[in-house]
Formats: C-alpha cells, structure tokens, sequence
C-alpha cells in the first residue's frame, strides 16, 4: 500500500486517502505495543501526505469529493499527534505534532459547520458511515479540549448529529445480534464479493465507527444511556465470533430474504471461487480471506473476484474498537436514585464505600461516575491497589485516562445565559454583561456587504475592497437604483484581483435580458471549476461544477422577458436559497466543490473568466452586492424594497436578544435564568 523508504502511498493508492490513514493509525498501534520509534516515523509520513490532500475548508478530499468521514481520518491523525507530543521535546517532534493537530482542528471545524451536509464515497444519502464517524471524530476532539467553551462546542455537535443517527441505529430490535448494529447498505459487495443483490448488514465492521462516538459522549456527558447504547453495540459486534467454534464472521444479515450470488471456495481448485446462487437471510455471512488469496507480491484490487482480494477484514475495526472502548477499561456509575451500575467489574457499595472487583485481570483502569463523595477501594489483576475519595467523573487505575483526554469539569447541557460557559448563569456572567453594555454592533446592509458594484457610473466596488475592470465597452444606462450598464455578448466586469468563494454567502442583483442561452450574472473560476448564478433560458439558478459533475438549484421561469427583477441567492454552508423580486423560490442542497481549490477569476456578468462569448450576461445589471454572510428572508427584502434597517454580522458579548444592543432587554434575561447551574455533578456559583 505505501512506500517504506518514503513514507508515502503507492501510485495506486494515492487517492484512497482513508487506506494511508487507517494504516498511520495501525502503525501508531503497533508503536504502542512495540516502542520502536520507526512505527510512529512511518505513520507520522503518511498523516503528512493526508495533509496534502485537505483543502481550503479543512476537508480532507479524494479529487472534488470530501472524504473526512469516509472512515475517520481526522480521528486517525489526532492518533498519531498524541504520540507525537510525548516526544515534542525534540523540535522535529514537537512541529510533526503542531502541523498534524492544527490540520485535524481544521477538519473539525469544518465537520462541525457541515453537521449532516458531509458527503462521502459510494451512496450519496444520509449515510450510516458518514454520520457516524463525524460525531465520533467531533467527540474525539471535544474530548481532547480544556477550554471548556471549545469542548462544550464539538460535544453539542455531535449529539445532534448522534441524535439524528437514532434512524440507522437498531435502538429498539430485541435482538441481541444486532441491537445496536447500525444499518449498512454498501459493503457486500465488494467485502465478500456477494454478487446480484447487495444487502443490509448489521452488525458489520463499520457498527463500530458509532461505538466510538457513544463512549466519547458518555465521557463528555456522563449520560448512561450513552455508556449502554455502547455497550450493547460492543456485545452485539462481538458475536461475530461463533462462541461454540471460535470461527469469524464478516457479520450479519439482518433481512429475511435475499437472493444472492455468494462466492465461495472452488473444491475443484482450492484457493479460487465461483459464484452459487443462495437465498441467504438473517443469518451471519463468513469471512473469505481465510481462502481467496493472490501470490505474493502481485497486485490486488480488493474488489474483484478474478485477482484474489476482498475487503473482508473490515471486521477488524471491531477489536479495535473493543480495545479501546472496553477491553482493558471498566465502568461503574452512580444512577440519580443513588444505586450503583456497572460494566467489565463488580461494583458492592456498603455505607459510604464502594469495593470494585475487575472482571478481568487485563482490566487497568476504572471509570467512575459518582454523583455523591464514596471511598473506592480497587485492586487491579497485577496486584496495584487503589483506594480514595472520590466524587464526580475520573479515570482510576495504572492504566490512566485515555490519551489526552481531559476530564474536567462538564456540563450536563448548554444553558442560554452562561455567557463564559462554565455551566452556570452568576456573577461572572454578570460582569460579561456589564464590560458589553450599550455596546452597539448595528450596520446596515450597505455597510456590511463585502463587495457592492453600483454600476452608477464604472466598475468600482463601493464597498472598497473588490475593484473590477470592463471588459468591452457596456453601455451606461438608467436602472433600478440609480444607473445601470447594459453589457453586449462577450461583456462583463472583470474583477482585479481573485478571491476565494466564502465559506457562507449571499448574492443580490437587478438584472434584464431578453436573451436565451446560460446569461451569468456573477462567477468564480478556476481553469476546470466554476460556482455561478446565472439566468439560463428565463430560470434562474445557482450551480457549481468540478470539471465533471455538476450540481444546481433553479427557480422561477420568464426571467427573461426584458424586465427588471431583483435576484438572490443565499449559502450558509449547508443550504442554498434562490429568491426573486424578493419572495423565496427555492431552497435545496447543491454539493460544493470549492473547498478544495484556489479560485483565479471572479466576475460580475461572466463564469469568471470564462468564454464570455458563451457565458457573459448579454443584458443589463444594477447594484451587484455580495455578502460574507447568508442573509435572512427578510433582509432580502430589505434590499429588494430599498428599506435597509440594521444587520448584525456580530453579535456583542451579552446580547441575548441579537439585536445588535446590550441593554436593559438582555439584563431582564439574564436574571431570568439567574443561578441555573448544569456543572457535573454540583453546582458552585462563583462569586468574584
């Protein structure tokens, strides 16, 4: 899969981003078990060529397509950056470990301003993969955080995003074979080579990709439900193996009926397959790489039944996942009628003492969660003993806590009026309020656009910032505010100097044409992409492109019929929205293909600097305005009627109400919510 000697993915492999990561990740394992630093050198080389491939928006892509979530890369490179900052006394180290974590902040940051909206290889959907590895990688990094503020951020995320998985999850199905496995549809097909009809799999390897994100919002919470639901998904996975005979499956097949082409050993010639027609169902698939092998250092696909290879060994991310969720970790907790659970050791409370006994003598650490002060006394299998005070949520035994993770104070929730985010509404955030007061944030929408070409008189940008140069020679002419310029074929307003589509945006023009064909109001371009809003044969529309693909939303029709009309289009890194003479006529999702490239050309009237002969305006356009921001439905009006009020693109500290002012409004809900405390497991409010 990678070159030893250069630390780098074969020629083959380079655009299967998710195999160089999951075996940096392995290599940091096998460094773990072994001490040899050359693992640790190895996997470091190979996170650096994942670097690569980010783009400007912190996704980590395979050529136009995100592949953050495809597998969990950031998880994987946040892997090898712990081990890393153990070794940063050596400045080699130290700026191996700074350049990995700041990429994978990146990536987060980037999953966590998606949420759903992250796309992925194979189905295109709301896809089991793509939303579990995305609030487990958001966990991950949440736990990793001291800042309280940051790590209540990243946890909030992906509860949502878990809450939203509950429909994938087999929450509710008794039985214990896939309760809590979630529902796969791809990997059948290629992982045992299942040929005529793919089909459901749960469990399956990829089950575990949810798992971890249950522990990480346990730890983040201290919320059972989340240690259970982890739990009973471990104990399903496992099953994979057959307790009577020891054998691994691949996983399980949870329809009743389906008729399927299985591949299966050759007996006239041991080592190869041939396809059988079976009706298979609810029942476990067995694994095939134990057989359908390929010689030695021939090459192998892993998706074809002629070269010897399968994708089978996706199993595998179950022990990993048990190793590093309960393996050697046990837990027991405090339920609100002070009785006590607990999972991988016995937990007997007697009075104020609470004696652990670990299932397991691999078990090396205990995690408590303890609502009320006990004395804990523990003896591990290797004969250390433990004992003390205790209260709240703490890792116990030579095991440690898990690999950075910081276990301070939590919150239960988010409350509305902790202004500093330390679980509680008192008196620092009183004093928050008081350093904002009258602070005023207000603009208008003239003053808070990025970029405004009038057209009154030349190409200037009235905003400052984004100056633009005619191309041809339109014609000035009266608009709807003010002047205007009619531009023939082949004109438009060349803007001076690049700049990259922001990540949220809206634009706003007036535009007239009587002219068929793809007429394009505004554009950014680079020689293969394009990201353009255009009015095409009377419809207007917004539409990215990558070379390949092409991806758009469309409303209205008539558009050109020679009058005027005032078009908009909103991005607020999720969703798009078209409106026209200021009334919404459409919204929708359009995949983005800008994430990862440099924009060279942007203009007003053109597809950036694109054949203007095909796709300049051909028609007039007045007060061109772009904005860093995806503006409300009722701020378009606002423009649309020349009724400007007051926008907020900042809100100031303490401005509960967002509407730009810290006053006596925002005080009343302060003391609304005055004292509400969520800190685990009490409340203490500060007094400065």
């Amino acid at each position: 899969m990678y070159d030893a000697s250069a630390k780098w993915p074969l020629p083959h492999y380079l655009g299967r981003i998710q195999n160089t990561s999951y075996m940096a990740a392995i290599l940091v394992d096998r460094y773990q078990a072994t001490g040899d630093i050359w693992n640790l050198e190895q996997a470091s080389g190979l996170a650096d060529y994942i670097l690569t491939q980010q783009g400007a928006d912190g996704g980590y892509y395979n050529g136009g397509t995100h592949y953050t979530s495809v597998g969990y890369m950031a998880k994987q490179i946040m892997e090898v950056a712990l081990e890393e900052q153990k070794l940063s006394a050596d400045p080699v180290w130290r700026a191996a470990y700074e350049r990995h974590y700041d990429s994978v902040q990146r990536a987060i940051d980037d999953l966590e301003a998606r949420g759903e909206n992250v796309h992925t290889e194979g189905e295109l959907t709301f896809e089991d993969g793509m939303i579990s590895c995305t609030y487990s990688q958001l966990g991950m990094f949440a736990c990793l955080q001291q800042e309280i503020g940051l790590k209540h951020k990243y946890r909030d995320a992906a509860l949502a995003l878990t809450d939203k998985h509950r429909c994938l999850s087999q929450l509710l199905i008794p039985d214990c074979r896939m309760n809590g496995g979630s529902l796969r549809f791809w990997e059948a097909q290629y992982d045992i080579l299942a040929y005529g009809s793919n089909m459901m799999n749960s469990v399956h390897g990829w089950s575990a990709w949810r798992i971890y994100g249950l522990w990480y919002n346990y730890l983040l919470t201290g919320q059972e439900k989340w240690l259970r639901q982890a739990q009973n998904a471990l104990g399903s996975c496992v099953q994979v193996i057959d307790t009577q005979s020891g054998i691994l499956r691949w996983g399980f097949v949870p329809d009743p009926y389906i008729a399927a082409n299985v591949w299966k050993e050759d007996p006239c010639n041991p080592g190869t397959g041939i396809g059988v027609n079976e009706i298979i169902g609810e029942q476990y698939m067995p694994m095939i790489s134990d057989w359908h092998q390929a010689p030695p250092d021939t090459f192998v696909s892993g998706y074809s039944r002629s070269d010897g290879g399968s994708c089978d060994n996706d199993v595998h991310e179950i022990f990993k996942c048990l190793e590093e969720v309960a393996l050697t970790s046990a837990y027991v907790l405090e339920r609100a009628d002070d009785s006590i659970v607990s999972w991988n050791c016995s937990a007997v409370k007697n009075g104020n003492t609470i004696t652990v006994t670990p299932s397991e003598d691999v078990v090396s650490r205990v995690h408590l969660n303890l609502r009320n002060t006990y004395e804990i006394d523990i003896t591990f299998g290797g004969g250390q003993h433990i004992s003390g005070s205790y209260q709240g949520m703490h890792w116990v035994g030579p095991g440690g806590s898990p690999d950075g993770f910081d276990t301070s104070q939590l919150c239960r929730s988010t409350l509305d009026a902790d202004l500093n985010n330390d679980c509680q509404v008192d008196y620092g955030d009183l004093f928050i309020l008081g350093q904002s007061w009258l602070d005023n944030t207000a603009q208008t929408l003239t003053d808070a656009a990025e970029a405004r070409w009038t057209l009154d008189t030349d190409g200037s940008d009235a905003a400052g910032n984004h100056d633009g140069t005619f191309v041809g020679a339109p014609v000035s002419v009266a608009g709807e505010v003010d002047g205007a310029f009619e531009f023939a074929a082949g004109e438009y307003l060349s803007i001076d100097t690049a700049f990259d589509r922001p990540d949220a945006f809206t634009i706003t023009a007036w535009v007239k044409t009587t002219a068929t064909g793809h007429k394009h109001i505004f554009g950014w371009s680079t020689p293969a992409f394009g990201a353009l809003f255009r009015i095409s044969n009377g419809v207007l529309e917004y539409g990215e492109w990558d070379g390949g693909t092409y991806a758009n939303i469309t409303a209205g029709s008539g558009l050109n019929d020679g009058q005027w009309y005032h078009v908009a289009v909103t991005y607020d890194n999720t969703a798009t929205e078209l409106y026209i003479d200021g009334v919404p006529a459409n919204s929708g999702t359009v995949a983005t293909y800008f994430g990862t490239i440099a924009v060279t050309a942007v203009s007003v009237g053109n597809l950036g600097d694109w054949d203007p002969a095909t796709y300049s305006i051909t028609g007039s356009l007045d007060d061109v305005r772009l904005y860093n921001t995806a503006l409300t439905a009722a701020e378009i009006v606002d423009i649309y009627t020349a009724d400007e009020g007051p926008i907020c693109l900042d809100f100031p500290p303490g401005d509960y109400n967002e509407d730009c002012l810290v006053n006596l409004a925002d005080f009343a809900i302060l003391a609304l919510h005055w004292l509400e405390c969520s800190v685990y497991p009490d409340c203490e409010v500060s007094i400065p």
